[in-house]
């Protein structure tokens, strides 16, 4: 994580605790943190993509997840359980 956030102080983008040009929730940095598994290339350009498409606005998980292409466990579960309703007859 701290060389995570060393990046994102050379590239202008805070984590919720000063102004300038992007601020980065902590939630954002966890979802950062957990998308891009270890590889810090793709941490950077997932942060740079959703700074890019906030604008000014704060940088928030939900930000982070859609721009990683991430699906939500959840829609996962439901999407898989209807599935196995239908093969099953029920």
């Amino acid at each position: 994580m701290f060389h995570l956030l060393t990046v994102c102080s050379a590239i202008s983008v805070s984590c919720s605790c000063c102004v300038c040009l992007v601020t980065v929730t902590w939630q954002a940095i966890d979802a950062v943190l957990e998308t891009s598994e270890g590889d810090m290339r793709k941490a950077i350009t997932t942060l740079q993509s959703a700074a890019r498409l906030k604008g000014k606005d704060d940088v928030t998980k939900a930000d982070v997840v859609e721009v990683a292409g991430v699906i939500c466990f959840m829609h996962v579960k439901v999407f898989l359980c209807g599935h196995f309703l239908l093969a099953s007859g029920a």
